[in-house]
This record gives C-alpha cells, structure tokens and sequence, in this order.
C-alpha cells in the first residue's frame, strides 16, 4: 500500500487507509487493537490524510479534494482546482491547526510542471490560496504560519505565508526528494530520492541546509522524537537515531548564510568577516556552496576568497589529533555490526590484514550496536593504543588486534582548505604556492594514513600540479603530468573534470585550456563541451602567503608567478582588504 494512502492522527488515537478497491477505512487504536469507525466507498482515491484529532479526513481523486467526517461518513467539502490540465495525487496533507491543506500533484508531460495546492478550510467551505507551479511537495511548518515549497528541479525551498504570499527562497539543495519533516523547534529534515537526508534549520524565514548525511541502505523516511529530542530515519529494515547538530556547527552556518548575503550584495569586507568568523567557530563548514562568489570574476577579490581558505586549511591542520580505524564503511545496516567498505592504504588496518567485507561485531569484547556506537569506541581510544576487534569474515569470527592511528578531528577542512587555496594562488600569479599546496596533500596522505584516501589525494595534487606547471606557460608538461600520474581523470574521480567544466570556476583553470583537443582527451569529453575561459590571467591582487602574511603587488605592477621584486610582504597574518 502507497504511504500516501495511509494517514495516522497526531496523537496516534486514529488511522485510515485505501485498500485495494479504493474503500476507505477508518480504525481507532482501542488497547492496542484497531476498531473500525466507518468505512468510505466510491471514490477513485490518489492520497488521503487525516485531521491533527481524527475528527476529519480529506482524500482527492484525479480532479477533486474531499473532507468528510470521519464519525458520520459524510462529505463536508469538496473543491476542484483553478488548473484544470493538471491533476492531484500524490500527497494530503493537513497543517497542524487542521484548517490547511496541501495537496501534491504528479508531473504533467504536456505543461512540463509538478503542481502544489493550497486550500483553506473554514468549516464547510474550501477555498483554494495558491498553487505552486514548480513545486513536487508543500509542507506546514509546526505553528501553520507558512509552508514549504520544495523545487527539486531547481534545487531550493520557497517558503510561503497562508495567503500565498512568497517569503523567501534558499538554493543549494540536490534535486529530488521524498519527504521534509519538520520538528517544532526550528529543524527540518529533507529526505532525497538518492537515499541521504540533507538537515537544515529554519531561521527567519530562511531554510538553511547544515549537513548531508546517510544512514543504513539508504533513508526512506523520517521522524521527530520530542520525548527523546531525536530524529528517527527509516533505512531499510532498520531505525537510525540522530540527534541535533552541535550549536557550533549551526551557528557556524548562520554565519555563512549572513556572509553569503553580504557577498552577494557587494559588501566586502563585512561579507568576509563573517565567512573567516563562521570558519572559526566550525572549521569544516562547507564553503563548497561559496565558489560562485568567491571565486567568480567581477565578484570580490581573489585575496579574500585565498585568505578563507587558508584559515579553514590551518584550522584543521591544528586541530587535536583524534584516534582513527583505518576504514570506510559500507552504507549497509547491519544488525550485528559494520561492514567494511574500504581499507584505507597505508594504514594499521592494512596492515592487520582487515579485508573489504569484513563485519565489525565487537571492540575490546563488547559488542557494537551501531556506526556512532563504533565511532565513540574507536574515539574513546587512546592514540597509539591498541585495540581487539571481533569481526566475522565469509562467516567466521575472529579477532585481529591493531594499533589506533592519529587522525584529524576536522579532516575535510584541512582538504578542502588547501585544495582551494592552492588553486586560487594559480590565478594570482603564485604557482609557487599551487605547488606547495600540492606538496601539502601529498604530506596529509603520508602522515595520516588512517584519516585520508591515498589514492585520492594523489589524483588532488596532481590536478594542483598540472595547474601550476600551465601556469608556468608549461602546458605540455601539465597534460603529460596528469597522463603520467594516473591516466584520464574521468576514469578515476571527477573533482578536476568538474570544477574546470564549471562556468564559473573555468577561468580558475585558463592555462589548462591552452590546448583544447588535449584537456578534452583527459577529461573524457567532446571539445565542444569544453568553455572559452576569458578572464584575465594572472590576476592583479594581492594573495596570502602560506604563513598568513600578504604578498602585495607594488604600484600596479603584473604580478609574476614567481614573486618578482614587485611584490612585498606584510606581516600581521590574515588580514582582510578593503
């Protein structure tokens, strides 16, 4: 049976549902057992939902929305939508007062739109507020004050008043989507069609995404526990528990979301200020999402968007060393362990001879019960401490003895950090510092085998290596470096092929482009899908150098990659410019 035939009341008392023939029945919950209240029959139902107190039910056929009383059976209300070409069905909903309702449609091949309802009940009448052309769900918010457009296609939440009126839209999310729960306190869960859920939280009136996470064989639903202050995903046959964010990481992203805005707005400095503060208060916050402004032509200065990451590179570099395993897990729930994805190369893991498969049951003879059961453990541990693992393997236990490794506690902001920097000091004339960038990842992948994937970093490097042998006006040697170090980049990851592909970022990478029909073969796609980079190269700023000071550029003059007398530094670490 479809979920969106089968609706519960809030407190649980009343459930309804379709069965085969399209009957509707209603049961109330008496002991336990369920005693049907009335059952509803000749409609051609699409979705059905019940009132908060189970006093109501609304369902829709193809072309109409029905609210009938639950005690009696009859019809209370109908109404027929404004859109004639498109049709209801995938979704009832009722707000938390009982007097909204929000309808999904399906996709219409012919206008090209999924459509979403609104309509307002005052008792006996429905009335139609809005509808939304874009949108494949509507969603209350826990006070019915406004509801949530998701647009997947676009990748972004609008969010309404309940007279129709747009309040706000925020952008950043992937397209396609199951379900967006909301808990009362401000959270919002979006589960994907992909199988992750993407956590966010609503604040004046913007939805701001925190984290993209995954759990067991792929989320399927979501839930919010108020007597346990958890979220409960459905994964499988399993029920992952997640709690809050940590406050730091939220009020990191508030920060980056006034940042944002002041960027986009032309507002330098003060936009700076507030990306370096939201960095420091959680080194890890994405600025993934940043590159369009930070790194866009015309935008803001090249210096600024090297500063920031440089900061989110050295605060994760600094942070305290954390015990690691050495493993990947698979995105598998199983109920006696974890399973093994990937065994990190290098590491103590490796070396004790832990095998892709194996099962994690136990550590130091206590059983695991899940993935943040493990993690506790395995932190709990002391660096360069050794622990008892029991596994099973092809069905039989054992138990292999390994040594903790050092591991870094904010390891994607020291990448992320010095991957950017590194490409941002090509485009301000310091090939020098791409290099040295590149030296860095290198040097992360050798000293914490158990943090990072070798492989990975080496094919980051080398893309950082290659931009700054073009850079040198060497791009022959650049394409042979790539080719050398590990074949056609599309056949091993996609960081290059993407970010130099990428509208805005393709100027990032100008020198790459000098021979087109050469980047084409290594990237692994047609010539004519490659851009026309036109933006100046190098750029004429002034950029921080690795130990935070600032090389300025004298009197205007063009900037050489290798730090001509042109450039002075001055002292005083990261500075933001006017």
């Amino acid at each position: 049976m479809p979920l969106s035939k089968f609706s519960f009341s809030r407190n649980g008392e009343f459930f309804a549902f379709a069965n085969a023939d399209d009957t509707i029945v209603v049961a109330r919950l008496v002991d336990g057992k369920p005693v049907i209240e009335n059952t509803i029959k000749g409609f051609a139902v699409k979705a059905l939902a019940l009132s908060p107190d189970g006093a109501r039910l609304s369902f829709c056929e193809e072309k109409k929305l029905y609210i009938v009383a639950v005690a009696t059976a009859e019809k209370i209300a109908s109404a027929t939508s404004k859109i004639k070409k498109n049709s209801f069905g995938s979704a009832v909903r009722f707000g938390p007062s009982g007097k909204y309702i929000a309808v999904d449609g399906y996709y219409d091949m012919k206008s090209d739109l999924i459509t979403s309802w609104l309509f307002r009940f005052d008792g006996t009448i429905l009335t139609e507020v809005m509808d939304d052309g874009l949108s494949e769900g509507l969603y209350f918010d826990s006070s019915s004050s406004r509801v949530l457009s998701f647009v997947g296609i676009m990748g972004h939440i609008g969010a309404y008043d309940l007279q129709g009126k747009k309040l706000d839209s925020t952008y950043g999310y992937k397209p396609g989507h199951k379900s967006l729960v909301m808990n009362g306190e401000g959270d919002v869960i979006i589960v994907m069609s992909n199988g992750t859920y993407v956590y966010s939280i609503s604040d004046d009136d913007k939805i701001l995404p925190i984290e993209e996470g995954e759990a067991g064989t792929g989320v399927k639903a979501a839930s919010y526990d108020a007597d346990r202050g958890m979220w409960n995903l459905v994964a499988g046959d399993s029920l992952v528990r997640r709690r809050r964010p940590a406050a730091k990481k939220i009020q990191a992203y508030k920060l980056y979301e006034e940042g944002r805005e002041l960027l986009k707005n032309g507002f330098v400095k003060p936009g700076g200020m507030k990306l370096l503060e939201s960095v420091e208060t959680y080194p890890p916050v994405n600025l993934a999402r940043l590159t369009d402004l930070l790194l866009a032509e015309n935008s803001i200065q090249l210096s600024l968007a090297g500063q920031i990451f440089l900061k989110q590179y050295q605060l994760g570099l600094n942070e305290n060393r954390v015990p690691k395993l050495g493993v990947v897990f698979l995105n598998a729930s199983f109920m006696s362990g974890r399973a093994i994805k990937q065994v990190l190369s290098g590491s103590e893991a490796q070396k004790a001879g832990l095998r892709y498969g194996d099962i994690i049951l136990s550590v130091d003879g206590k059983p695991v019960s899940d993935n943040a059961d493990l993690q506790s453990r395995i932190e709990g541990g002391a660096v360069g401490g050794s622990i008892m693992l029991g596994l099973e393997r092809h069905g039989q236990k054992r138990e292999v003895s390994l040594r903790l490794e050092p591991g870094l506690t904010y390891s994607d902001a020291a990448l992320n950090g010095i991957i950017w920097y590194g490409v941002s000091a090509a485009r301000a004339g310091k090939s020098d510092l791409t290099d040295w960038s590149a030296k860095e990842i290198r040097r992360l992948a050798a000293e914490f085998p158990a943090t990072f994937n070798r492989e990975k970093l080496a094919l980051y490097a080398t893309g950082l290596e290659a931009l700054a042998m073009a850079s040198r006006g060497k791009a022959t040697d650049a394409y042979d470096h790539i080719i050398m170090s590990g074949g056609i980049i599309s056949e091993k990851h996609t960081w290059l092929k993407k970010t130099i592909t990428t509208s805005y970022l393709g100027n990032m990478f100008k020198p790459l482009y000098a021979d087109k029909k050469k980047l084409a073969y290594i990237l692994d796609i047609k010539e004519s899908d490659l851009l026309t980079p036109d933006g100046q190269w190098p750029m004429l700023v002034s950029f921080p150098d690795k130990d935070g000071t600032m090389i300025e550029v004298a009197g205007g003059a063009a900037v050489n990659p290798t730090a001509s007398t042109t450039e002075k530094k001055s002292s005083g670490g990261v500075i933001l410019l006017e």
